[in-house]
């Protein structure tokens, strides 16, 4: 009897500590769920997807947070997905939470009266700097690097924007319009601006304007602050992305982007984005005196000779297409060039000249294109060329035309009729294609066969040295973009998004090489009559 006694009782101490342990497992369980949605709906108020109804109380963290229904944060999240680029589920999923562990910008993504439905492109915060000259000073600097280098650092971070626009960054003791400083979690910015420690929120900007705060920079100490290294958090990059916010500039949701939030780490090569480039020159115009391209200088040795008899040459033939106007050109997926002109398409390069057995009838080559082409562009992260005319796109993947396709495209709010375009890829995400008018340029979305709303600029403002009425339009091998008008085209550098110097020059020899560099014109167009 003691025995059974014994038993049931270890029995029922079992029994009680393992439903002690199965509470405890559920409760902390439940705890861990309370948690990630109170961080979550943190994240998506800090960064502008949900609005707290009042703001956050310096003496009480969590004041500023409010309730929020189910289809609200649904809503959110949804719309966070949606500018970071992510599958619209709707819910924290692995993805979305893999995202929002990167880390980022402090400054919101979506802002105050902004429509969350538009394609937030560059943004703007609404104020800006009144004068050209625009002062900077270090208050408190990091001890993890000198003192000097993180001032050259904030020097190349500003060359970026001054290099676009005609802003100039002056260093000062005194008073400074942006001031700069390294701080830890709660720093006197108020809970809502407080560091996090190491990772997520890299540093934080304000905007321009006449308060005491406006225009500083604010680095999170905790970081591992770097220079030109591929560990830790390079110092030049994100300056320059907070610079961009102390300017006036918000977050763009074109990935690849300086002004993108989150941090992409350091690029030996990098450039602005033609996105932020079009953010910035809004606010301030372009640089009247743009720096000028790097150009790289060769070394010729010079030999002394004996004069030979001199001697009488013929003209060198030089094939007929040299001299044609192209209607549209791009590259193709197999590497060539393609060249339109009238009912015909050439396929060509640089270095070999035109391929052996074109030029061919544009429908040859593309099926069932039309017999003369608008416009065609190859979207290089795709593999898709786009073929234009009228009212109607052709789109084609290796050459073979896509089921569903041609498609009528909605051109009511296009400015003008197309005479050209021009892709250029970004280095994440879709790659950005731009219609062009006689005056007038224009985004067109490939996912939404639209214009982007709201996009209208002139060609004068944002391409210097680009004439009226561009007839076609490429970027090439090198980056470079290519604008061809009559038999002449013009080259532009992305980086400062002005002709270089030398242009316009004829366009034949960049696209068929030394057959087309020749002086003479020693044969008519009569080859195209026997191709007809």
């Amino acid at each position: 009897m003691l025995l059974k006694l014994l038993v049931l009782t270890a029995l029922c101490c079992h029994l009680t500590k393992s439903a002690s342990l199965s509470e405890e497992s559920t409760q902390k369980n439940n705890d861990r769920e309370k948690r990630e949605t109170y961080d979550l709906l943190a994240y998506l108020e800090t960064f502008g997807y949900l609005e707290p109804v009042k703001e956050y109380d310096d003496d009480d963290i969590t004041s500023g947070r409010q309730f929020h229904s189910e289809a609200t944060v649904e809503e959110a999240i949804r719309q966070y997905q949606k500018f970071n680029h992510l599958p619209l589920t709707g819910r924290l999923d692995d993805e979305t939470r893999t995202k929002m562990r990167q880390p980022r910008c402090g400054f919101r993504d979506i802002l105050k009266n902004s429509d969350p439905d538009v394609p937030q492109k560059y943004s703007h915060l609404g104020t800006k700097w009144q004068n050209k000259k625009v002062t900077w000073k270090t208050n408190q600097y990091t001890n993890q690097l000198p003192h000097s280098k993180q001032r050259n650092a904030f020097q190349r971070a500003f060359k970026f924007w001054s290099d676009v626009t005609p802003l100039e960054f002056e260093q000062t003791d005194d008073s400074a319009d942006i001031e700069i400083k390294f701080a830890r979690r709660e720093h006197g910015d108020g809970w809502g601006n407080a560091f996090d420690g190491r990772g997520q929120t890299l540093a934080h900007a304000f905007g321009p304007g006449t308060q005491p705060i406006s225009g500083d920079t604010h680095f999170d100490d905790d970081e591992q602050w770097t220079i030109h290294e591929n560990y830790g958090t390079d110092l030049e990059t994100v300056a320059a992305h907070e610079f961009g916010h102390a300017l006036g500039l918000g977050h763009s949701s074109v990935p690849g982007s300086l002004m993108a939030p989150y941090y992409q780490g350091w690029d030996p090569n990098f450039k602005l984005a033609f996105d932020d480039i079009r953010g910035i020159q809004l606010l301030y115009g372009s640089n009247p005196n743009p720096p000028k391209p790097e150009t790289t200088t060769t070394t010729t040795t010079t030999t002394t000779t004996t004069t030979p008899r001199p001697t009488t040459k013929r003209p060198i033939s030089r094939p007929y297409y040299c001299d044609m106007k192209v209607d549209a050109i791009d590259m193709g997926p197999d590497g060539y060039i393609y060249a339109f002109s009238g009912r015909f398409v050439y396929k060509t390069s640089q270095s070999t000249g035109l391929v052996e057995g074109f030029p061919k009838r544009i429908n040859h080559v593309f099926p069932k294109a039309p017999s003369r082409v608008r416009g065609v562009v190859y979207d290089k992260k795709t593999s898709q060329v786009y073929i234009f005319k009228g009212s109607r796109v052709w789109r084609y993947t290796n050459f073979k035309l896509e089921a569903g396709f041609p498609k009528w495209i909605d051109t009511s709010d296009f400015p003008e009729k197309p005479h050209a375009v021009l892709a250029i890829p970004d280095r994440q995400y879709r790659t950005q294609i731009f219609m062009f008018g006689h005056k007038y340029f224009w985004e067109w979305n490939q996912l939404t066969m639209k214009m982007t709303p709201g996009y209208i600029l002139t060609i004068s403002r944002f391409w210097r040295g680009v004439p009226n009425g561009v007839e076609a339009a490429m970027t090439a091998y090198d980056g470079k973009y290519l604008f061809f008008k009559g038999r002449n085209f013009r080259k532009m550098d992305p980086a400062y998004r002005i002709v270089m110097d030398g242009y316009p020059k004829p366009w034949s020899p960049e696209i068929f090489g030394n057959e087309c560099a020749l002086a003479s014109n020693f044969e008519s167009e009569d080859m195209l009559e026997e191709l007809e």
